[in-house]
């Protein structure tokens, strides 16, 4: 299948727990260079949240659309775009008017 101009092979990860489709562009350009950026904003932690599902890093390619269905939702991500230019510090500042929200909790 051609998306967004990429030919892509489609993959089925099935698990008990999780089920996805992805459709996997091996030509995307720079697809090695994104992933090991992705990779590193990936916490350590998350092989302990994604039982039974698939890391994305372990795919042939880059993925470019997986809807996946599982037992919970429906979700679909498709890219359009990927743009290695840095990003201006300021982008992930908060709003000069933000305000941290408390809440308390109590157990029922």
């Amino acid at each position: 299948m051609t998306i967004n101009g990429y030919e892509a092979d489609e993959y089925l990860a099935e698990s008990k727990q999780f089920k996805a489709h992805y459709w996997i562009a091996q030509s995307f350009p720079s697809s090695a260079a994104v992933l090991k950026q992705l990779q590193a904003i990936v916490p350590a932690a998350w092989n302990d949240l994604a039982k039974g599902m698939i890391d994305y890093r372990d795919l042939p390619g880059f993925p470019i659309r997986n809807p996946d269905d599982d037992w919970r939702r429906r979700s679909r991500q498709h890219v359009v775009a990927v743009k290695t230019d840095p990003l201006n510090d300021a982008e992930f500042l908060p709003p000069k008017d933000f305000q941290e929200m408390k809440i308390r909790m109590s157990r029922r």
